[in-house]
Formats: structure tokens, C-alpha cells, sequence
């Protein structure tokens, strides 16, 4: 027997189905690899593009279904189909329980903890194996390509595999008590928290993980914080800052530093509902975030970064009354009945919604969104600057400059406060084109720093056009 999506199964009777599914997740995970490869090594990849932005879809959709996974550490008395949903989602978090590996290595906590690790640790070698190829064979799937995009490639698996290797190295201290004394692992059920088969076998392990999910985020930090003092940095981070708008380059840190909350909250207390509010504050705080600062560079992407955490937040609301933490429990009357059964069908919609909301999301980015965009974008932006520098430069050189000023006056008078700041943005955003500057910041010895330089740039005034 194995465990597989927190039931023990036969090895013998699902023996075909198990190899076949191990093969076919093999095949996939490979290209999977070889098309991360040929995305992030796209020459035209700093450009918005149809392609990438469904990507970036699809990439916060997957970081979605990986948080679900917190209500398998709740000890909620989850609705048969919605724990089948969130088992099944499981994959998406590295665990590969459901091809029944058990059956292979026995039932050994090691392996159990360790399994999330090593996938990651084979992704990396696979990613240079095929990256070597590439450039040593001639071939039309992996094309030559420099070194840079095999760190890219690193980087951005390191950015997908967070949440899972956070989550598996946290899971050992999410614990639930016995009625008699003691406690068990939420995952492991077998295994007692902090008896001895814990400390030699889970703990160990547990602490691999944990530290390389805390050397990966100080690594991640460090180097976008960094980034706008880096020679081509949206070339050499193209993982950390072609998703994000150039004043939100530390966006990345932002979403690391949540998720890492969020894999450590169940671990910090037996009782489900201090759990879920840890949860959903985290989320709040974000989701309002998001709608401040909008730090995608596509504005689909905001709104679905901001649906999916509020769709995590109305499961985690709908959860409280699925707890097995004492409190108001479940009757079987007509009344709770009732209310049961829409806390079931109030977890169950955010999914459904979320899914809708994200296909529903791409098919308009997919429409509005095409291989050329920034070509386009930056002709009509080039137009209409053009035309705005003319009329601006005429009122600035009228000799009547009070007579002006009393005119510019009347007329922003029905401006208001955030017609005003966008005015001053437009305006700054135009001379950082001019002197080839992006989202100056200070740092804390106030000294200004450039940011996000594309391409080597020089200032305008150092060159002699035309026009």
C-alpha cells in the first residue's frame, strides 16, 4: 500500500494506471523545460506580446491553485468533491502522491519530505542539460542561446517552486493534538510531532527545505533590489522585472514575502480559525496592494492577481464552518443543514468563478494584445508627444507669462487631485525617455538611483536629430 491524496491504496491494483501516469507527467514536465527555455531565450521577449501575456495568465493562476493547497493544513472537514479538487490541484505543488511513488521507495518520511526538493533539484539539471545541448547540436526545438537565459530560466523556477518547497518544509510543525496528549503531523498522520521518528527523520529534512526557501527569497530580494544599479538588468533579470511596471521592480520580493507567510501560517497554531485569519489578513493587506501600486505591466494581469486573492480569501471565509477546531459545529438540523450547504457551495464557487474570470481574461488579452503592440503603442505615443511638445513649448515661449499662467490656472480648475498627479507622472515619464532614465527612487542615503535600463540608453541631448 501507498498513500496517495490521504488514503491508502493498493500498489497492485492500480499498477498500469500508476506507470502510465508517471510516463505522461514525465513527457509533459520535458516540455514544460524545453519550452521555458525557448520562451525566456526569445530575443523579443522585453516586448509585450500575445504569447507572453496569456503566460503571465497562466502564471498567476498557477500561483492561485499552489495556495489552495493551505486548506489541506487547516484540518477542515472539507466537502467530498472540494477535497477531491484540492488533492487533485495537489500536482501543481510538486506532490507526486497520486502516482502512488510509495509503492517504489516504501513508506518513508524522508522520501515523503524530500520528494519536493529533488524535483526541483532535477528541473535545474535538466534545464542545464538541454540548455547544453542546445548550443552544442544544431537544432530547431532549444536554439543557441547565452548564459543568461539559463540563470533566467533558474530564476524563474525558483520563483514557480517557492510556495511548494515553503509549504513542504513548514508542514512538519503543522501539527494537530490528540484528544489523549501528543500531537501528529497534518500531513504525516503516522508520525508524532517532536517524538523521536520527528526529530531523526522529519525535522532534518524539513529544515532543507526551509532554508532553501529563505536563501532563495534573501537571493531574490537582494538581487531586484539591486537591480536598478545592474548594466542591463531587464536582460540579465529578465524573471524579476519583465512582469512588472519599472517603478514596481521590487514587486516580485512583495509576492515572495506573501507567499512565504502564507506557507508558514498553518504551522503556527492548532486552531483553524487563528489560521484563517492569519490567512486572509495577509491577503487583504496584499489584494489592497495590488489596487495601490498596480505593478503589472499589463493591466489584466492587476485584475487577475487582485481576483485571485480575493477568490482565496471567500474560501477561506467559507471554510471557518468546516473547522474541526471546537466550536460551532455542524448540527444535522434543517437550519444548519441549510447553512452547511451553502458554506459548501460558497468554497466551491471561488474556484469555479476564479477559472471563468482567468479564461474570460486571457481571451481579451489575447485579442488586445498583439506581437507588435509596442511598436504600435510607441508610434501613436510618439505622435501625440510630439503634438503635446509643440503646443507646450508655444505657451512656455509666450512673452506674457503672467497672462499665462492666470489662463493655466482657470483652466485646471475642474482638474482634480488625481488628474493632477497623473499629469505630473505623464510629465515625468516623458523626461525619463528623454534622458533614457526610468523610476527614480531614493534610497536611504537619499542619492538617486536609475532603474531598469532596457538597452544601453543616452540622453537626448547628447545626439543630433532632425526633427
Amino acid at each position: 500500500f501507498s498513500r496517495s491524496e490521504g488514503d491508502c491504496r493498493s500498489c497492485a491494483e492500480e499498477n498500469g494506471l500508476r506507470i502510465v501516469g508517471t510516463v505522461i507527467f514525465f513527457v509533459v514536465y520535458v516540455v514544460l523545460i524545453a519550452g521555458m527555455l525557448r520562451i525566456v531565450g526569445n530575443p523579443k521577449k522585453r516586448y509585450i506580446t500575445a504569447s507572453l501575456s496569456l503566460a503571465t495568465l497562466f502564471g498567476v493562476f498557477v500561483c492561485y491553485l499552489q495556495l489552495t493547497s493551505l486548506l489541506g493544513g487547516l484540518e477542515l472537514h472539507l466537502p467530498a468533491f472540494l477535497g477531491t479538487i484540492v488533492e487533485l490541484l495537489q500536482v501543481f505543488n510538486l506532490d507526486l502522491s497520486v502516482s502512488q511513488l510509495g509503492c517504489s521507495y516504501g513508506p518513508s518520511v524522508q522520501a515523503a519530505i524530500l520528494q519536493k526538493p529533488l524535483i526541483l533539484l532535477v528541473t535545474f539539471t535538466l534545464l542545464a542539460a538541454l540548455w547544453l545541448g542546445g548550443n552544442r547540436v544544431e537544432n530547431r526545438l532549444i536554439p543557441r542561446s547565452p548564459k543568461r537565459v539559463l540563470l533566467n530560466c533558474i530564476g524563474l523556477t525558483t520563483n514557480i517552486s517557492f510556495v511548494p518547497i515553503a509549504m513542504n518544509g513548514f508542514s512538519i510543525f503543522n501539527c494537530y493534538p490528540h484528544p489523549s496528549g501528543g500531537a501528529s503531523m497534518v500531513r504525516l498522520p503516522e508520525v508524532l510531532c517532536f517524538e523521536d521518528v520527528w526529530t531523526a527523520q522529519a525535522l532534518p529534512w524539513g529544515a532543507v527545505s526551509i532554508s532553501i526557501s529563505c536563501l532563495s527569497f534573501a537571493v531574490l530580494a537582494v538581487l531586484a533590489y539591486k537591480s536598478p544599479t545592474m548594466g542591463r538588468a531587464t536582460q540579465n533579470l529578465c524573471f524579476l522585472l519583465d512582469r512588472f511596471r519599472p517603478e514596481s521592480y521590487t514587486w516580485n520580493t512583495c509576492m515572495l514575502a506573501r507567499n512565504l507567510t502564507l506557507a508558514a501560517a498553518p504551522s503556527l497554531s492548532h486552531n483553524s480559525y487563528l489560521k484563517i485569519f492569519i490567512i486572509t489578513t495577509v491577503l487583504v493587506a496584499y489584494s489592497s496592494a495590488v489596487l495601490v501600486f498596480k505593478p503589472w505591466k499589463v493591466p489584466v494581469h492587476n485584475n487577475a492577481d487582485f481576483c485571485t486573492s480575493v477568490a482565496l480569501m471567500l474560501t477561506m471565509c467559507a471554510s471557518v464552518g468546516m473547522s474541526r477546531t471546537p466550536g460551532l459545529q455542524h448540527s444535522g438540523d434543517g437550519g444548519e443543514s441549510a447553512a452547511w450547504e451553502f458554506l459548501k457551495v460558497a468554497a466551491m464557487a471561488p474556484f469555479v468563478l476564479t477559472a471563468v474570470i482567468i479564461l474570460v481574461l486571457m481571451c481579451v488579452t489575447h485579442r488586445t494584445t498583439k506581437s507588435d503592440i509596442h511598436k504600435e503603442k510607441f508610434d501613436s505615443m510618439l505622435k501625440l508627444l510630439f503634438k503635446t511638445a509643440k503646443s507646450t513649448s508655444q505657451v512656455a515661449s509666450d512673452p506674457d507669462r503672467e497672462s499665462t499662467l492666470v489662463a493655466l490656472e482657470n483652466n485646471s480648475l475642474n482638474l482634480s487631485l488625481y488628474d493632477m498627479q497623473d499629469i505630473c507622472k505623464a510629465c515625468q515619464l516623458v523626461e525619463e525617455i528623454l534622458m533614457g532614465k526610468f523610476s527614480l527612487t531614493s534610497t536611504a542615503s537619499g542619492s538617486p538611483r536609475r532603474a531598469n535600463a532596457t538597452v544601453d540608453v543616452v540622453p537626448l541631448g547628447e545626439v543630433q536629430y532632425a526633427w
